[in-house]
């Protein structure tokens, strides 16, 4: 896991070996965070021991949603009621170029393209003060270097402690999202 990178190059994917310094720089990260978190699990482990059925997301705090967010593949962003970035995880560093001690406390907007309808943001917000999950393959981010990209984003809240936090799990489908675009304009053209 997260040893081996691809790209895409007319048509070939090549796979390249991740840099060992980002691979023992990621596992020392995870390291410290399991130690952070390892209290809130131990503690939640022993509020549910005995039960049959334990609540996740309800009972989960930031620490194991952080532990939660190292173990994904996918980029995730987990931002404060106050749309302050709290933490990104590996995956995320790599997709936007930044690191997290470069977005604490920013809000996520700080990324936005100028490209995404401003319409699916007042559909996203109205959807998350519902209480709702949004999901969305209409967003387009852009990068450190500057490089848009097309993403399907999927945003939920959780509240723990009285606090509310809103949790970003991403995929970039920039590629499928131009290969559908080639179809549709291949089939115009074949139509005609």
């Amino acid at each position: 896991e997260g040893r081996m990178n691809f790209y895409v190059t007319r048509r070939y994917k090549y796979w390249v070996a991740e840099n060992p310094e980002r691979l023992l720089h990621n596992l020392k990260k995870r390291e410290e965070l399991m130690r952070q978190a390892l209290p809130s699990l131990v503690a939640i482990k022993k509020a549910n021991w005995g039960k049959r059925r334990t609540k996740t997301s309800a009972g989960a705090d930031l620490g194991a949603l952080r532990v939660m967010a190292d173990t994904s593949r996918q980029p995730i962003l987990i931002a404060n009621e106050e749309v302050e970035i709290e933490y990104v995880n590996a995956a995320w560093e790599e997709q936007f170029g930044y690191a997290w001690e470069e977005v604490r406390g920013e809000n996520p907007r700080a990324f936005q393209s100028g490209k995404t309808p401003r319409e699916v943001y007042g559909r996203m917000w109205k959807t998350l003060r519902a209480g709702k999950m949004f999901q969305s393959d209409e967003i387009i981010d852009r990068k450190k270097d500057g490089a848009c990209f097309n993403l399907l984003t999927t945003i939920f809240s959780l509240k723990r402690d009285g606090r509310l936090f809103y949790v970003q799990i991403l995929d970039d489908i920039t590629e499928r999202k131009r290969v559908e675009e080639l179809r549709q304009k291949f089939s115009r053209a074949g139509t005609n």
